[in-house]
């Protein structure tokens, strides 16, 4: 079986301001838009993803959901993962080891 791996990073986010954090920066309006133009760039060309998983961090979540809309959210094809945010090489490849042989596509958003 023929396995692919998707990588999407998360659309442009609002920069850190005094008083936030990186890990809750939102997206901006220009990310929003981008976040709708890979939505449709993913149903022209590929569709939805047999499995998704997401950083908790507020701009992957929300670019998460822009993509992948609450469809995907209540049928846990999209789930969100502590580890993607700032995750290294070894986190991914855990993550990847821990994908179900089931998966043939996985998009990976952080």
């Amino acid at each position: 079986m023929r396995h692919t791996l998707l990588l999407l990073r998360h659309a442009e986010a609002y920069p850190e301001s005094s008083g936030s954090s990186d890990f809750d920066r939102p997206l901006s309006d220009q990310g929003k838009a981008e976040a709708i133009h890979v939505a449709n760039w993913l149903n022209e060309h590929n569709g939805l993803p047999d499995q998704a998983r997401s950083s908790t961090a507020t701009r992957a979540r929300q670019t998460a959901g822009a993509v992948f809309g609450q469809r995907a959210i209540d049928t846990l094809k999209l789930t969100f993962d502590d580890r993607l945010y700032l995750a290294g090489l070894q986190t991914l490849l855990e993550i990847l080891a821990e994908t179900s042989d089931s998966v043939e596509q996985l998009l990976l958003l952080g």
